[in-house]
């Protein structure tokens, strides 16, 4: 929980304020007080009461001076308990709403001669939605262990470069064997025997012991040449399939992005008003 608080010139503007603190953030009214000029200037011995009852709430008596002035010359003050993830929301309901910027106004009463008095002089104002810090919530900013909430805090991002590489298909070399029959000729010469038959008349006696009356068989064969085909399958040429590998070096273009803040203080302020309301 967080104290955020901001007075106002009008007790319905102050009213207003809670009123919408109350609903948009679900707050209960018991988180909420509204103090004015009559209680905290009183003639009562209440005064000091009233003082020392929200003395927690302020960072340095530099800021009690301050708000001290505001009640004093008939202002409202609203002093709310909020969660942190509240804080955005709840200041834009105390502006909208017409708290006071105490920076300007602290400006215009020094102008007038106003002067704070004793200890309580003014070393430092802020705006008026701007939360204010109690004992506790004021440790807690200063220690390195605390942890902003989104309402406060700007992360800076840097994008960082990295070049990896992957493994990818370039293309293939795919080769394949295939048989086709192609028509060839050849020329041979081929020998062939015949035999023929003759009838001749002849006209002659015959001779003596010729035995021409006898059974006889002549026989003569025939021969002729063909064409004989045969294969021989030689290897007359190879194909090889093979890789090569190399390395190059590329160089990748490329942008990144950061996340560059830039803080305009235009204060004339204490270093512990960044923790303040005013």
């Amino acid at each position: 929980m967080i104290t955020i608080s901001g007075i106002f010139d009008h007790r319905t503007d102050a009213e207003q304020a809670i009123h919408r603190l109350t609903q948009e953030l679900m707050l209960d009214r018991t988180e909420i007080q509204l103090y004015d000029g009559q209680t905290a200037y009183s003639d009562t011995h209440e005064t000091q009461g009233f003082w020392a009852s929200v003395k927690e709430l302020f960072s340095s008596e530099d800021d009690r001076s301050l708000y001290s002035e505001g009640l004093r010359r008939g202002g409202y003050w609203v002093v709310a308990k909020i969660q942190d993830t509240d804080l955005s929301r709840a200041t834009d309901i105390l502006e909208a709403e017409g708290a006071i910027d105490l920076e300007e106004r602290s400006a215009s009463w020094r102008a007038e001669g106003w002067t704070p008095l004793g200890t309580t002089a003014l070393s430092a104002t802020s705006a008026p939605y701007m939360p204010t810090a109690s004992v506790a919530d004021t440790a807690r900013l200063n220690d390195d262990a605390y942890v902003a909430t989104d309402a406060n805090r700007i992360p800076v991002v840097e994008e960082q470069l990295h070049v990896g590489k992957e493994r990818r298909e370039g293309g293939s070399v795919r080769v394949r064997s295939h048989v086709v029959e192609t028509p060839v000729e050849a020329s041979v010469n081929l020998h062939e025997e015949h035999v023929s038959v003759h009838r001749t008349p002849v006209d002659r006696a015959v001779r003596p012991g010729e035995g021409l009356f006898q059974d006889r068989t002549i026989e003569a064969q025939a021969y002729q040449e063909v064409a004989i085909v045969s294969k021989e399958a030689r290897v007359v040429e190879e194909v090889v399939v093979e890789k090569t590998q190399n390395d190059r070096t590329e160089t990748v273009h490329d942008s990144v992005r950061k996340t560059q803040v830039e803080v305009e203080d235009d204060r004339n302020l204490d270093v512990s008003r960044a923790s303040r309301l005013g």
